[in-house]
């Protein structure tokens, strides 16, 4: 997957990154740090650390909540949009080949034991 990733022009992702990544829907005006916390099955502060990491990569942005002065929302910026469509192809791709390979409830065991690893990391 981190070889995808470097050949869409995001080699400077680590493993850990995507926990964000794969929640921040990049068609959506941004999402809270808890929300993506509780849709990733992490820590809220995993998820700000990674947030920052990104920010400073110039991959997401973090702007005010319109709907709550107090909150800010996490969100793509145009070169995150770029590279984000052009690594789900391929982690799409990557994904569907593994689950063919070893089956859907492996693959969830997979994914669950893939995030603690990246949260160890962060």
């Amino acid at each position: 997957m981190m070889r995808a990733a470097s050949r869409a022009g995001l080699e400077m992702l680590r493993p850990s990154h995507l926990t964000v990544l794969r929640v921040l829907d990049p068609g959506t005006e941004g999402a809270r740090a808890g929300d993506m916390a509780r849709d990733a099955d992490v820590s809220r502060q995993a998820i700000q650390q990674i947030v920052i990491d990104l920010e400073s990569l110039g991959i997401v942005e973090s702007v005010p909540d319109s709907s709550d002065g107090r909150a800010r929302l996490v969100r793509y910026t145009a070169f995150g949009r770029r590279g984000y469509k052009r690594c789900m192809r391929e982690f799409g791709r990557i994904e569907a080949d593994l689950e063919a390979e070893i089956g859907a409830r492996a693959m969830r065991g997979l994914k669950r034991t893939l995030l603690r690893i990246a949260e160890t990391e962060s």
